[in-house]
């Protein structure tokens, strides 16, 4: 839990649940007729578009509170490395 990777996994799917988290206690709901569910799930659909064509700025929230959490927990935001080892060689001419 104190890893960079689970920070901004927590905080990305927190930020993209709370879309969803009304319109699904809407839709159990028995009250709630099927042009309303209709309505409430483009809403939802709608605000998600938004945030896709707002990429860089939404990140940029949930990123900075993923790393006001790694700060109160003593976290340092790093990225994890891509590759394990690397190995410097030198290409050999091959026989034809």
């Amino acid at each position: 839990m104190q890893s960079p990777v689970f920070l901004v996994s927590f905080h990305t799917t927190s930020y993209l649940f709370g879309f969803t988290k009304g319109l699904s206690q809407s839709l159990q709901g028995s009250t709630l007729n099927v042009v309303d569910g209709y309505n409430l799930v483009k809403v939802v659909t709608d605000q998600l578009q938004e945030v896709r064509a707002n990429a860089e700025e939404e990140f940029s929230k949930v990123y900075r509170s993923a790393e006001e959490m790694a700060h109160k927990a003593g976290v340092s935001m790093s990225v994890p490395r891509t590759c394990a080892k690397q190995m410097l060689r030198n290409n050999t001419e091959a026989m034809e």
